[in-house]
């Protein structure tokens, strides 16, 4: 979730999320201690032991293969920024793999991609499994309910069974791991702050076993349901609170408590009336809902062409009952799918992108993306501070070049952009261009509100022609690739 960090996020009101930090390769990550280590060695770390892991399977498996016979293919988030992703690259690069065998896949595009390719889907309704293909026109949303983030996009099934995108990916940081922090929140206030800070430093392992114990619950939990929800607890964590609190008995204290009308507790265990446990998914499940309603239901004209007759659920959250039957319930009028491997749906089609990119044909641009350029000034129309005199000239800086524009449909591979500018002073042998991006479809300036610095080229010209001409010019080419 740390790289889940932007200007953007700032209304989102999310436990891991209240502290932003500008991504870079100096981001630092505390350990429940608040022992600090650099975010890239914690992320090449642990995809170094998963490719050591596969490699090392091949190798009992009797499988002789070199370092140049895989490929590998690392899915993130559709809703992260380039700026995360290209964290997440060069933490592969540092586990040592080699950046040309290196894929980036949106994990609800490799998702989409396995159950338009999959034969067997489960439907809600039926009994065992029915046979279902993604025809030619058939459109879609993947709601991509994963751990951390939540990743909504709407697909359309061409002619050529490729997949065209509809929307630009949009989600939130309401996955699995909000329930978590809304659970560990209930009890830290259950048992007190002071008790529960000073456990979970001191009894790290029994801490990782409640959180064990709450995920393989957090399955059975359903909205409609009745019967108590009872979860075990280690002994130490009674033992810390007896030795903070110089009591005798939590369930006893726990009598004369606040939560005594809705919480109960044995010496092992403690059992939670079902609307304390529901308030765990609430916020979680009420945000989801609501994206996905403000996405089905967009003003008249953006709606045109768009013919949403499905919901395919996929993601570990999406094996949550209470996540289903709300989804269910709030989206009747649409077939809601959710495949009997969804929590490996995204991983099974992450293998099949990386055997064939051209699965996705078109994308929709996420943002707008320019570069920044100067023009003549203009009193009425341009801010004086960005006034400037060059070579006699009044020139204007800093001014927003729209290259690809947010919302713009990107033809896999194909779609490119062609530019044509004019160095500042005549006498340059080299040009700097900085590339920006923007949530806005139509920035003005790259020192706007919202604009951020993607990075720099410099472009040589040949000095022959800069002497003889005065003025010369330089193409800038911007290309789609198989990952944005």
């Amino acid at each position: 979730m740390k790289l889940f960090q932007d200007e953007s996020i700032s209304t989102v009101h999310h436990p891991e999320l209240k502290r932003k930090t500008r991504i870079s390769r100096d981001l630092t990550l505390e350990d429940i201690t608040g022992k600090g280590m650099k975010a890239l060695k914690v992320f090449s770390e642990s995809i170094r032991f998963l490719k050591e892991h596969f490699q090392k399977s091949c190798k009992v498996a009797n499988f002789k293969l070199t370092k140049n016979d895989i490929h590998w293919v690392l899915t993130v988030p559709a809703i992260w920024k380039d700026n995360a992703k290209q964290f997440m690259r060069e933490a592969a690069t540092e586990a040592g793999i080699d950046e040309d065998f290196l894929t980036l896949a949106y994990e609800p595009e490799a998702a989409a991609i396995y159950c338009k390719e999959a034969t067997v889907q489960r439907k809600e309704g039926t009994e065992g499994c029915s046979l279902q293909s993604f025809d030619a026109g058939h459109q879609f949303l993947v709601l991509d309910c994963g751990g951390g983030t939540i990743d909504v996009t709407s697909y359309e099934v061409q002619n050529d069974s490729e997949l065209k995108e509809l929307s630009e990916p949009s989600g939130g940081p309401w996955g699995r791991t909000f329930v978590d922090q809304e659970y560990e929140s209930f009890l830290k206030d259950l048992f007190g702050k002071d008790v529960w800070e000073t456990y979970i430093k001191q009894c790290p392992e029994d801490f990782l076993d409640i959180k064990r114990k709450f995920e393989a619950k957090k399955r059975g939990i359903k909205e409609s349901q009745k019967p108590k929800t009872t979860i075990p607890y280690p002994q130490s964590l009674y033992q810390t609170y007896c030795k903070i609190r110089k009591s005798q008995s939590f369930p006893e204290d726990l009598k004369k408590s606040v939560h005594c009308k809705t919480v109960t507790a044995t010496n092992e265990k403690l059992r939670y009336e079902p609307g304390v446990v529901n308030r765990f998914f609430l916020k979680s499940v009420d945000s989801i809902i609501s994206h996905v309603q403000s996405l089905l239901t967009p003003t008249l004209k953006k709606r045109q062409g768009r013919h949403i007759t499905s919901i395919l659920m996929v993601g570990g959250f999406s094996d949550s009952p209470f996540l289903f039957e709300r989804v269910k319930k709030e989206f009747h009028y649409l077939e809601i799918i959710c495949p009997q491997d969804a929590v490996l749906a995204v991983l099974k089609g992450a293998v099949m992108f990386g055997h064939n990119p051209e699965l996705i044909s078109e994308r929709i641009c996420p943002r707008t993306y320019g570069i920044t350029v100067n023009v003549p000034y203009d009193d009425k129309k341009h801010p004086e501070r960005l006034k400037c005199l060059i070579e006699g000239r009044e020139i204007c800086s800093d001014i927003f070049k729209t290259i690809a524009k947010k919302g713009d449909p990107l033809t896999v591979g194909k779609t490119t952009y062609t530019i044509l500018c004019s160095p500042t002073r005549s006498t340059d042998t080299e040009a700097t261009v900085e590339v920006y991006e923007s949530e806005k479809v139509n920035p003005v300036y790259t020192i706007d509100k919202g604009v951020r610095c993607l990075g720099m080229l410099t472009v040589q010209f040949r000095t022959s022609i800069v002497e003889r001409e005065g003025v010369s010019k330089y193409k800038c080419i911007l290309g789609t690739q198989n990952y944005r």
